[in-house]
């Protein structure tokens, strides 16, 4: 069994082995704690796939910014611009964003799968952290430019990232993807979201 192990007044985090009483300086004993506490949630993200959708323009559980002409997300349905299923998300001058909850003190790891059929597009994967009191802190953020984005069709990139320790006061977090576009007929097309803690 995990226990908290509080290492001279500082914060206490999950360890493989129980904490002596006489190594703990502030506690008598180490209380436990749930076994594997920030890897075991799976997937936060829903509909990360995403395969759902309210309309042409918005999918199941996300928010987006845009107008629907200049700007804005759409559901594609092509299949050079679909990793897997039937759906990608086809981001143009937007931005798409899902508030999910955390726990503190732990680590997550952010990946998607993504392609563009522009080599000037310029992708913007973000966590930040929220807390409850609504204030945003600890932005971690992937940038990706067009020239890094694969332009042949059916083919996509994986990008991984994984974030610093969750603030202590941090009760939320919002995933976003803001994608920057040269023209209407040129999109970011993003595939599989997924975020999850990790050991």
């Amino acid at each position: 069994m995990n226990c908290l192990f509080n290492n001279g007044c500082g914060r206490c985090f999950c360890r493989s082995k129980c904490c002596r009483r006489e190594k703990c300086n502030c506690r008598p004993q180490c209380p436990p704690c749930e076994q594997n506490r920030c890897s075991t949630e799976g997937n936060l993200i829903i509909n990360g796939d995403f395969e759902s959708w309210f309309s042409q323009d918005s999918p199941t559980d996300w928010s987006h910014t845009g107008n629907g002409i200049t700007s804005g997300v759409f559901r594609n349905y092509l299949p050079e611009n679909v990793l897997s299923g039937a759906y990608s998300a086809g981001i143009k001058n937007a931005t798409l964003s899902q508030v999910v909850p955390i726990k503190a003190g732990c680590f997550y790891r952010l990946s998607f799968s993504a392609r563009t059929n522009s080599i000037t597009s310029l992708l913007i994967a973000a966590v930040i952290f929220i807390t409850a009191e609504g204030e945003e802190i600890n932005a971690t953020e992937i940038f990706i430019a067009g020239e890094s984005l694969p332009t042949i069709e059916g083919v996509f990139n994986y990008y991984s990232r994984v974030t610093e320790r969750t603030p202590v006061d941090a009760v939320a977090a919002r995933i976003s993807f803001t994608a920057a576009t040269s023209s209407l007929s040129r999109y970011v097309f993003l595939d599989n979201v997924s975020f999850s803690g990790v050991s």
